[in-house]
């Protein structure tokens, strides 16, 4: 069986976390007693790396709650960047899935750059994150990267590929906005985790 590094190796308080918490990110995954079971034996048995979608969903689960204990080590406010070491998109490979789990836990907002961190090669920009502030329930965002329109709904998280190092985005809602502007235009970073966009609004409450 594969093994990678553990994500106890990264959260060394991983083992602090309430078995609770975690389990309300997974309803309808099961009963609770069985839920934490399994949960104890992630953290048990960190090294294994997740493979069925079960356990996948288990371990996102445990890594959003991971993120809460050390927030400041994978988002600085002040830049703006939103930090993601390598080792998490091979263990996680639905990339869209792992950048959710993180906007879920550390809760950005506005233009975020999304920084890929690598032992061996340091920090590289490997996207950007889109999270306006939803001023109304219903509508949609327009957004336009490059040449390319999107009408996108409210209440959606969506990821654009684009491997363009660096490119041109258009925003511009009724209900939604950037930076505190219905209308943006800006200049931001594509790459391998693309153009992802978040109207799903406020945080996210399990």
């Amino acid at each position: 069986m594969p093994s990678f590094k553990s994500l106890l190796e990264y959260f060394p308080q991983l083992e602090s976390i309430y078995p609770e918490k975690v389990i309300q990110w997974l309803k309808g995954q099961g009963s609770g007693q069985i839920l934490e079971n399994e949960m104890g034996n992630r953290i048990l048995y960190p090294q294994t790396i997740p493979l069925s979608e079960r356990e996948l969903f288990l371990e996102m689960a445990i890594l959003r709650e991971a993120l809460k204990v050390q927030p400041s080590k994978y988002y600085n406010r002040n830049l703006n960047r939103l930090f993601i070491d390598v080792d998490f998109l091979e263990r996680f490979p639905d990339a869209s899935s792992l950048v959710q789990a993180f906007v879920d836990a550390l809760q950005p907002v506005g233009l975020v750059s999304l920084i890929l961190r690598s032992e061996n090669v340091g920090s590289k920009s490997v996207g950007t994150l889109l999270r306006p502030r939803i001023l109304k329930p219903e509508g949609k965002v327009t957004l336009w990267v490059g040449n390319q329109k999107y009408d996108i709904e409210i209440g959606s998280f969506i990821t654009i590929p684009s491997s363009l190092n660096h490119l041109t985005i258009k925003f511009d809602s009724p209900v939604a906005k950037i930076l505190d502007h219905h209308k943006l235009v800006a200049e931001v970073s594509g790459g391998r985790l693309g153009v992802v966009v978040d109207t799903r609004g406020k945080e996210v409450e399990v």
